[in-house]
């Protein structure tokens, strides 16, 4: 599997426990695991070097920090603690356990260093089917510690089991003795509370970011109630609009132009960042095997009136992000299918 440097990797079970991170610790965290290759278990030997400006480019408050506050935060990270419940471990027993085992610092070169600890490594191997996934960019401006984990609580259920495909819509009921532990937000326990300070705001920032994948909105389960006392939350996410290529589709009827149908054309999120990676240049080997160019590709997304008039097509890494949100909808790769064909892509049963 080829390596992407934005993707992050962590198991479901990490995004349900309660993680106790400030917002400066997540970016330190979720930068050093995207630096793992995909295809590499990390180990406690595996040392990961940040500088502040690789924290920076992920906006939000990391914009105000300061080098003191990294070195800081780099060091905290050895006393902050996860705890996985017992429905999560053996014999009944709550585990809690640091994220790191040592951590770093050189201050003449503006850099930290970090190792993980022994009992978090199996949670940060990369089985796809138990793992949440997504890019750095989409937790740029996030100001609020809530917000990540929320987001990342919320993806779980986003994709469909059957191919792999970013479902259009999702709902899920999640009790609030695990909410709140979850996003580090036990100290709220009036609702009123929890809901100024932790739901509204991690919802709107979500909401009204760019990067972000969907739109949420959030109701008190009224079913869940013990007389007036709320005990559970019911988040429905859609997909945002400009990743919405069809509120009904038809998965399963041939498309007589490129000859897929759109289950064939729905690719997963290893495949999507193969072929960004190829389109773009990032990975040029696949492209010059098969006698094509990254200008050939490009001249024929022109042709096609795909490429945007901002869009810098030399930044190869701008031209990739590009890629993977487009690959997202079956409409675009069932279009590009010509392309994906010369290159022998493997759409399954076609």
């Amino acid at each position: 599997m080829i390596k992407d440097p934005n993707l992050v990797k962590y198991s479901n079970k990490v995004v349900r426990s309660a993680q106790r991170l400030s917002l400066l610790e997540q970016r330190i965290l979720y930068s050093a695991i995207a630096k793992s290759p995909a295809d590499h278990q990390i180990t406690c030997e595996d040392v990961f070097y940040l500088r502040l400006e690789e924290l920076r480019r992920l906006g939000g408050a990391v914009s105000n920090d300061t080098y003191q506050q990294l070195k800081d935060a780099a060091i905290n990270l050895m006393r902050r603690f996860i705890t996985l419940s017992p429905k999560d471990r053996e014999k009944g027993m709550t585990w809690v356990f640091p994220w790191c085992q040592s951590a770093g610092y050189n201050e003449e070169l503006g850099m930290i260093a970090i190792r993980f600890s022994h009992d978090i490594l199996p949670y940060l191997k990369g089985v796809r089917e138990r793992f949440i996934q997504y890019d750095l960019e989409e937790i740029t401006g996030f100001r609020s510690v809530y917000t990540q984990p929320l987001y990342a609580r919320l993806m779980l259920h986003m994709r469909n089991k059957d191919n792999g495909g970013i479902k259009q819509r999702w709902s899920e009921t999640i009790p609030l003795d695990e909410l709140r532990p979850t996003l580090d937000a036990e100290k709220y326990t009036a609702f009123g509370q929890f809901k100024l300070r932790v739901l509204n705001v991690a919802v709107q920032q979500i909401n009204d970011s760019v990067f972000t994948r969907f739109n949420v909105k959030w109701a008190v389960d009224e079913d869940s109630k013990i007389g007036k006392r709320v005990t559970a939350i019911r988040f429905n996410m859609s997909l945002k609009a400009h990743l919405v290529a069809d509120p009904e589709p038809d998965t399963d009827t041939v498309d007589w132009v490129s000859g897929l149908t759109r289950r064939q054309a729905t690719l997963t999120e290893p495949q999507i960042v193969m072929v960004a990676d190829w389109l773009s240049g990032k990975n040029k080997t696949v492209l010059e095997k098969h006698g094509t160019t990254v200008s050939d590709v490009y001249e024929f997304l022109r042709r096609q009136k795909q490429i945007p008039s901002r869009l810098d097509t030399n930044n190869v890494d701008e031209y990739k992000k590009w890629f993977r949100k487009k690959l997202i909808d079956p409409e675009f790769v069932m279009l590009i299918s010509p392309i994906l064909r010369k290159l022998e892509f493997n759409f399954g049963n076609v």
